[in-house]
């Protein structure tokens, strides 16, 4: 319930990433805007964005902080496979706790040791069922720039990666049909300047809204070769004036096209008419 956008741009040498800020709390079973924002630093060049389970990506991205931190100017490829690689883990480890842990087995207990075989036949493929379809409620957009330039990738359950450079965008969450629409249609590209492609990223943001679960606030911004940069309040309320200049406009002429229609009730017609010409 949400929307992450991200946009390839400066001829592949920038990539432009916005979120909304609202949080789907499950536990509390309500949404929420939240004054944290969802753009999450991984590296000096790479952020990540997440839709779905609000906890289940803080352990995720921390683990690979953790190696990231390690390696010198780290490939976007190379990053992508260390979130995969986590994710898969979470979701074994998640599967675990749900199915084996109380029944006082591990996963490796369980697959390598060979209690799966011990156990009755209907038990026992009913938990390795169980586990194979348990589902991680996270999707993950990674974007940055390393030395062969800007990259976008998507990481998703069960621990599936790819890459989104062809396409020059992608979007994740309840208003990513929204926010794709919206940019396909306006022919973005990787040679759009940061600029152009800030408003229009913030504009499809804005058509992502229509979307159940899309909150109204937005955080936005860009990586580049020189880091990463969150546009200020002042900042985004330039394109948000940029946005309402472009749409009142068209809504007042579209509001004049309709009133001129010529499709008025005909006067002098009653209901006999009707029926005379049936």
């Amino acid at each position: 319930m949400t929307v992450c956008i991200s946009a390839i741009c400066e001829g592949g040498n920038a990539v432009v990433v916005a979120s909304d800020q609202m949080v789907t709390a499950s536990f509390l079973a309500l949404e929420f805007e939240h004054p944290g924002g969802k753009i999450e630093k991984i590296s000096k060049t790479c952020v990540g964005l997440t839709a779905g389970d609000a906890l289940a990506h803080t352990e995720l991205f921390r683990a690979c902080r953790g190696k990231i931190k390690v390696l010198q100017s780290p490939s976007m490829e190379l990053i992508a496979q260390h979130v995969k690689e986590q994710f898969v883990e979470l979701r074994s480890k998640r599967a675990e706790d749900f199915f084996l842990k109380p029944r006082g087995m591990t996963l490796s207990a369980f697959y390598q040791d060979g209690i799966m075989k011990q156990l009755p036949t209907e038990l026992a493929m009913g938990l390795d069922n169980n586990i194979q379809n348990a589902r991680f409620p996270l999707e993950i957009i990674l974007a940055g720039v390393d030395e062969s330039g800007a990259h976008i990738y998507g990481v998703n359950d069960p621990g599936v990666t790819n890459c989104y450079d062809r396409l020059f965008y992608h979007a994740i969450g309840s208003g990513a049909g929204h926010a794709l629409l919206h940019i396909i249609g306006n022919n973005h590209h990787e040679g759009a300047s940061i600029r152009e492609t800030l408003y229009i990223v913030y504009e499809a943001k804005k058509k992502a809204e229509l979307a159940q679960g899309v909150g109204a606030a937005t955080e936005i911004g860009f990586v580049a070769r020189a880091g990463i940069r969150i546009l200020s309040d002042g900042e985004q309320n330039l394109l948000e004036d940029i946005y309402i200049k472009r749409m009142t406009p068209q809504l007042n002429e579209v509001q004049e096209l309709i009133t001129g229609l010529p499709f008025e009730r005909c006067e002098g017609s009653s209901d006999g008419d009707k029926e005379q010409a049936a």
